[in-house]
């Protein structure tokens, strides 16, 4: 009979972006949050790249995504980015996901996504069947309350092409709260150049 007490943990692989540019997204987001939506905004230290969510997985699964991540430092570089404009996915007009994009980096990004992935596939990880667009996720749209006011603040908010690296490549764990989710890097490492 299997283990029923294997402890299991939701995680996914990203790219942390630094604590510099996520004040400015925190700000981006107190303007938008000025429209009333129903959105659940991610807490500014929240921010980052998600390259690849892998959702529950054994405990003995993520130590092994951990070691994986480490082998790939030597690998990838850091990656140069900058802050693009803000969107939402699907469409604009029906945003269910508030983004700021990259205007520098996407194709670095690109990369480590494909090396990640690769690597995990070896593992067994089923591949992304999307393709990969680089962004930076705001908040999530709970419902339509509002959302007119939101996309005019998402089209009328700029960002500042601020430039930065993006340096560590992280294992994180996500629990899920009340009062939103809680990330906790697992393992980390830091890109070298």
């Amino acid at each position: 009979m299997a283990d029923q007490h294997i402890r299991v943990l939701r995680c996914f692989v990203a790219l942390e972006v630094p604590a510099d540019i996520q004040e400015i997204l925190g700000r981006a987001s107190a303007r938008l949050a000025g429209s009333g939506a129903d959105v659940g905004w991610v807490k500014p230290e929240n921010i980052h790249l998600t390259l690849k969510f892998l959702g529950e997985i054994p405990q003995g699964r993520a130590l092994q995504v951990g070691m994986a991540v480490s082998r790939l430092k030597g690998r990838i570089g850091p990656v140069p980015a900058a802050l693009g404009g803000l969107g939402a996915f699907p469409v604009l007009h029906k945003p269910r996901v508030v983004w700021a994009g990259l205007s520098q980096g996407t194709e670095e990004c690109g990369r480590v996504f494909a090396a990640v992935e690769g690597e995990l596939a070896d593992m067994g990880f089923q591949r992304e069947e999307r393709e990969f667009s680089p962004h930076l996720t705001l908040g999530r749209v709970r419902s339509d309350r509002n959302v007119g006011e939101l996309v005019k603040l998402i089209g009328e908010t700029g960002l500042e092409p601020v430039e930065f690296s993006l340096k560590a490549l992280t294992l994180m764990k996500s629990s899920l709260t009340p009062q939103g989710s809680v990330y906790e890097p697992m393992n980390t490492a830091y890109l070298a150049g």
